[in-house]
């Protein structure tokens, strides 16, 4: 029996340590979650610094940060601010937890900072990295803008029409973002309201100032050449009661000649064209 069972633990042995030298594609580790993409090698960071995005959200973060691993890593963040989060703290907060675990390769990060006294103000800020990439040439500066006004207005009007509590923006925050990330890699379009917005009244403005500058020009005086002044005159002349008064009178005597000849002369003429070079 003993003969027996050595051999059965040292197979079981066996398969603990070649498990456990397998490696995980995934780890969840309190308020930070991770995944590595063997195919790409790329990964996913999820970190909850701020502890407002619920468990049961953070699925929907994780699977749209797999995705995104597709082309470049991914970083979801909450953070809090040490005072007001405005765009330079939350930009700062953001680059340091990125390249604190990327460094500087491809890829992009969604922040979500909190002011410091938690009170719900917050800022979402969006950067790629590696310039040359498809992340970086595709969510361009424009582009990140575009979709953190989305983000906030698309969740802002969830929370309203669903009656969520306040504190679920910091998660509607993130999904919009990461998901509209996702859309515009996958070569997707993205609802751009503020762009259309701006184009409009724009063309506006412009259709404003040539009108504008249109009627200036037509009802400006205009003025008149000296030629013109002269042709407009009208000439008149008058006659009244004329007479005829002989002056004087003169002879001449022009004597009879005998024959003449004569011979006429021709002349020639040219032409000449032009041309257009184009």
């Amino acid at each position: 029996m003993l003969k027996m069972l050595k051999p059965l633990s040292g197979l079981i042995l066996t398969l603990i340590l070649i498990f456990a030298t397998l490696p995980v594609n995934a780890t969840d580790d309190g308020n930070e979650w991770t995944y590595s993409n063997d195919d790409t090698e790329y990964s996913a960071v999820l970190l909850d610094m701020a502890g407002v995005i619920d468990k049961s959200d953070e699925k929907k973060l994780c699977s749209t940060l797999e995705d995104l691993t597709a082309y470049g890593n991914a970083m979801c963040l909450t953070a809090v601010a040490s005072g007001y989060a405005d765009e330079s703290t939350a930009r700062s907060l953001a680059k340091h937890y990125y390249e604190s675990v990327f460094g500087s390769d491809t890829g992009l990060v969604a922040a979500v900072v909190l002011d410091s006294d938690l009170s719900g103000g917050c800022m979402l800020w969006i950067e790629s990295y590696k310039p040359g990439s498809v992340v970086y040439k595709t969510i361009s500066v424009s582009i990140a803008n575009t979709i953190a006004d989305n983000a906030i207005n698309d969740t802002k009007s969830t929370i309203r029409k669903n009656g969520y509590d306040e504190s679920w923006k910091f998660f509607g925050y993130l999904d919009v973002a990461l998901t509209q990330c996702l859309r515009a890699l996958d070569g997707l379009k993205i609802a751009q309201p503020m762009k259309y917005i701006t184009s409009a009244l724009l063309a506006l403005i412009l259709a404003v100032l040539v009108n504008f500058i249109i009627v200036r020009i037509t009802n400006s005086p205009r003025k008149v050449s000296d030629e013109e002044v002269l042709r407009s005159i009208q000439a008149e002349m008058s006659v009244r009661d004329p007479r005829m008064i002989l002056t004087n009178t003169t002879k001449t005597y022009s004597p009879r000649s005998s024959s003449s000849g004569g011979g006429g002369g021709g002349g020639g003429g040219g032409s000449h064209g032009g041309g257009h070079r184009g």
